[in-house]
């Protein structure tokens, strides 16, 4: 399986705000006074504070040039709270597609290595769609449904769509293992 086990991925981010409540207690600036000195509205800094409002572009130079604390600082902690939401969205829709996840050989999947081997319903629906490089159940399925394949079939088994692109994708992924000799015409003609 290709993915990277040393990846740091918190499993909580922070709003922007709550660092610029630390930095306004830690220095002793009142909210009206920071207001002032961003040319914006109390009410505006408050929707920030509470994480109500993002931190866009904009408001992170603002608050660069009234602190003195980088823009990139403020844009990547914005940045990392939305990417942690969109994350956690996620895993709660994952956790719901379990009965989507039992529809694959899952068992055949983990004893090859390509699928790690865990009960997490969310952990397994991730990996399925890792496997198969798709974003979304619903894009893979649309994909599966629109596979044409022609191989020899008994009428005594009855075939599945989901299983056979399992198979397929799996040997896809065990050839790009394979090292071979960079294509040569002379050979080939031999």
């Amino acid at each position: 399986m290709n993915t990277a086990t040393t990846a740091f991925r918190p499993d909580y981010a922070i709003h922007p705000g709550e660092y610029l409540e630390e930095v306004l207690e830690t220095r002793g600036i009142k909210q009206r006074e920071l207001a002032d000195r961003m040319g914006v509205s109390e009410n505006f800094l408050s929707n920030l504070l509470h994480g109500t409002k993002s931190v866009g572009p904009d408001t992170a130079l603002k608050l660069e040039r009234a602190l003195g604390i980088s823009s990139t600082i403020w844009n990547n902690l914005n940045a990392s709270f939305r990417l942690h939401e969109a994350r956690e969205q996620e895993k709660d829709c994952f956790a719901k597609k379990k009965a989507w996840a039992k529809e694959f050989p899952l068992v055949w999947l983990k004893k090859q290595g390509l699928l790690p081997s865990t009960r997490d319903d969310q952990a397994i629906v991730s990996s399925l769609l890792g496997f198969f490089q798709f974003s979304t159940p619903e894009a893979l399925d649309a994909s599966t449904e629109k596979l044409s394949v022609a191989f020899r079939k008994s009428d005594a088994f009855s075939t599945h769509p989901k299983a056979a692109a399992s198979w397929l994708w799996a040997g896809e992924r065990l050839a790009e293992k394979i090292e071979t000799a960079p294509f040569s015409k002379t050979l080939f003609r031999e």
